[in-house]
C-alpha cells in the first residue's frame, strides 16, 4: 500500500513517516475508545487506569508507553547488549501518540460524541446500568 513512498533509508524520511503514523494511530484511538468497542489490551488497561484514577487518558497513555519503551530498552541491553529495535522512532511514538490523542480529544470530542449519539444523559444511563450490573453479580 505504501510502495510509492520513498525507501526509508534517509533519517528525515523515517522521521516524517513516524510523525505521520503517530497521527493516524492517535486519531484511531480517539475514534474507537469512546465507541465502546472492545479495545486492544494495552489501551483497555490504560482506559481502566484512567477511569479509576480520573487521570486524563492521554497522560496515562504517555506514561504507559514511555514505561514500556524503558522496559524494552533495559531488556534489550540486558539480553542483547544493544538497544535492538528500540530506536528514535519508538521513543518519538511513545511520547507523541498520547500527546496527540489529548490534543485531538480536546479539539474534536464534542463532534465525535455527537456523531456517536453520546450525550451526558446517555452516559449517565450507561453508568447506572453498569453499576447495577456490578452490584447484582
Amino acid at each position: 500500500m505504501v510502495s510509492f513512498l520513498p525507501t526509508p533509508e534517509n533519517l528525515a524520511i523515517r522521521i516524517i513517516m513516524v510523525l505521520a503514523s503517530t497521527v493516524f494511530v492517535a486519531f484511531g484511538i480517539f475514534l474507537y475508545l469512546p465507541a465502546d468497542l472492545i479495545p486492544l489490551a494495552g489501551e483497555g488497561c490504560m482506559q481502566a487506569v484512567s477511569s479509576v484514577t480520573h487521570i486524563e487518558f492521554s497522560k496515562v497513555k504517555i506514561g504507559f508507553d514511555c514505561t514500556m519503551v524503558l522496559l524494552s530498552a533495559i531488556t534489550c541491553l540486558t539480553v542483547l547488549h544493544n538497544l535492538g529495535s528500540v530506536g528514535t522512532g519508538t521513543i518519538i511514538a511513545a511520547i507523541l501518540v498520547g500527546t496527540l490523542v489529548g490534543i485531538i480529544n480536546r479539539a474534536f470530542c464534542k463532534q465525535r460524541d455527537k456523531l456517536l449519539g453520546k450525550t451526558e444523559e446517555t452516559a449517565q444511563i450507561i453508568r447506572e446500568l453498569f453499576q447495577k450490573e456490578m452490584g447484582g453479580s
